[in-house]
C-alpha cells in the first residue's frame, strides 16, 4: 500500500520537473516533451506487439474487464465519512496544479517555465512526503486534523 500511495505522487513531481527542466533548456518547449512521450509509447507497443502471450485465452476474460464496484458493508459507513473530504483534497489539488503555475506567471512576469513545472513538483513532492511520514498514524486522527 505505501509503494501504490507514493509511486503516482513521486511520477507526478518527476514528471512535472522534467517536463519543466525540457521547456526551460531543450529546443522545441512545447513540442518536445509530446515527441518525447510519443517515441515512448511507440516503442512500448512495438516492445508489446512482439511479446509472447504467457497464457491461454480463457472464456468470459473480457466480462472480466467490465468494472465492478464493490465496497464491504462495514466499510460502507467510513466510505461516505471520508468521500466528501476525499474529493475536496483532490479538487482543490487539480485546481492548484492546473492554475498556479499560470498565475505566478502573471503575477510576478516570470517566463520561466521550470517554476511552473516545480510549483507542481512540490505539491506532489509534499504530498508523497506527507503519506511515508503519516502512514503510520490512526486514520481517525488524521482525519480530525485534516
Amino acid at each position: 500500500p505505501l509503494i501504490t500511495s507514493v509511486a503516482p505522487l513521486l511520477g507526478m513531481a518527476c514528471g512535472a520537473l522534467g517536463c519543466g527542466l525540457l521547456a526551460e533548456f531543450a529546443p522545441l518547449p512545447l513540442q518536445l516533451t509530446y515527441w518525447l512521450l510519443l517515441g515512448l509509447f511507440l516503442a512500448q507497443a512495438v516492445y508489446l506487439w512482439r511479446l509472447a502471450e504467457s497464457v491461454s485465452p480463457q472464456p468470459g476474460a473480457w466480462q472480466s474487464l467490465r468494472p465492478t464496484l464493490h465496497v464491504p458493508p462495514q466499510a460502507r459507513q467510513a466510505l461516505w465519512r471520508v468521500l466528501p473530504l476525499d474529493l475536496a483534497a483532490w479538487a482543490v489539488g487539480g485546481f492548484y496544479l492546473s492554475l498556479a503555475p499560470s498565475l505566478v506567471r502573471a503575477s510576478t512576469g516570470s517566463t520561466s517555465n521550470l517554476i511552473g513545472g516545480a510549483l507542481v513538483a512540490v505539491l506532489t513532492l509534499s504530498g508523497a512526503l506527507s503519506i511515508y511520514l503519516l502512514r503510520n498514524q490512526e486514520a481517525d486522527k488524521m482525519l480530525r486534523l485534516s
